[in-house]
This record gives C-alpha cells, structure tokens and sequence, in this order.
C-alpha cells in the first residue's frame, strides 16, 4: 500500500472512485438526490470539483491517497482532501485571500446542475458554516481541516482512511495546530476512535423539511 499526494493525472480515476464511494455517506445522496435521473451532470460536476482541488491555482487544498500497485495496475482505496489554508495565511499575511474551488465550480454551471437539490446544498453550505464558526471562534487559522474523506466499500476497515487521518494529525502536531472536521454519523465513530471531540452539532436540514442529516464540528488537538 502506498500513501502519496494525488495529482492531476490521476483526476479519472479519483472521480470513479468518488463516484462509487461518496454514495455511501449520508449527506451525498441527500444533496445529490436526483444523480440517477442527470448522471451526466453528477459526473460533470463532480469532476469539475476534484479537477480544482488537484489543481495548483487551488493551493489551499491538497488530496491525498491511499493505493495499491499491482504489476503496474494503480487501484485507490481511500482519498482525503485537506484545507491547507493556515500555511498560505502565515505566509501572506491578513492580505491573502482563499480562492475557492467550490465558489468556482458553482459560477461555472454548478449552480443550476440538474443532479442536486438547491435546497439541499444550501442547508449543506450552511452547516459547514455554522462548523467554521466553531473552528473559527476556538482556533482561528490554527488548523488543518480534513474537507472530505472516503474509503472504497471493498476495502473497508483495513485501516486505510485512519492512515490518511494519521497524515493531517502529525501535521497538527509538528505545525503546532489543531485538526478539524465536519463529520456525518458515519465518519464520526473513526474520528472518535481516534481522539476527536465534538464541538457541538451542525444539522443538514432545510426549513419545512422532515427529512435531515445529523452533523458534528469535531476537533482533535495533540497531546503535548
């Protein structure tokens, strides 16, 4: 197993394994409800998305894999994405501003794509809000913040999303931060596992809706 910054050449197969594993959390298909019915725009926007995440004008975000190479053969079993943000403010200063790869995708086609629920993605956007105003208010830029993390359903617990984990939080530990996350239920009991503590909860819901997902703001911060 291998365990590496992905890069542009490897958006194809990065968005197949998207594509294949994301279903599987819970605020996916409540965002993304109608993906079956436009799979042409779920797949469009999905790579849209991973395409700006992996490209260098984005350089506050970076994708990291976990791999398995066999007679050449590069299978992805895990892929996080990290916000990276607090070493480009150090380094610039109150002047530098974030250029957003979601803020993009939406002002080239995303705002009107055909598989999602508007709705929905706004109830999405403003729990992660309500989350950064936690990390915000506690730690300021003092974090790195784990943006997405998933493991393919046939490579279940074998440790593989814990290996990505392990990569942001030893970079908390040497940088002298804290990690953070936005975690579903489904998320939530690996980051337990491993230290994280809620901060409070960040519900997905939209107004005059039953139907809701459940979201934690979750910090873990190193031991001295």
């Amino acid at each position: 197993m291998n365990s590496r910054k992905a890069v542009l050449s490897d958006l194809e197969r990065i968005v197949n394994f998207v594509l294949e594993t994301m279903v599987e959390d819970p605020a996916w298909p409540y965002r993304f409800k109608y993906r079956t019915e436009f799979p042409d725009d779920h797949r469009k926007y999905t790579e849209m998305i991973w395409r700006n995440f992996l490209d260098d004008d984005y350089k506050d975000w970076i994708v990291r894999i976990m791999e398995e190479v066999d007679n050449g053969k590069h299978t992805i079993l895990a892929v996080s994405v990290w916000n990276i943000s607090y070493k480009n403010k150090r380094k610039d200063g109150i002047e530098y501003t974030t250029k957003n790869p979601y803020d993009d995708m939406t002002k080239n086609g995303g705002a009107t794509r055909k598989d999602a629920d508007p709705g929905r993605i706004e109830a999405f956007r403003e729990s992660g809000a309500l989350c950064n105003k936690h990390f915000e208010k506690n730690y300021g830029d003092r974090r790195i913040t784990l943006q997405i993390l998933g493991t393919h359903p046939g490579h279940l617990r074998r440790g593989y999303a814990t290996d990505l984990c392990n990569w942001g939080m030893n970079v908390a530990h040497e940088e002298g931060l804290v990690c953070t996350v936005q975690a579903t239920y489904l998320g939530r009991r690996l980051y337990k596992k491993l230290g994280f503590t809620d901060l409070d909860e960040c519900l997905i819901q939209v107004p005059g809706e039953q139907e809701m997902i459940e979201c934690w703001a979750m910090v873990w911060i190193p031991k001295p």
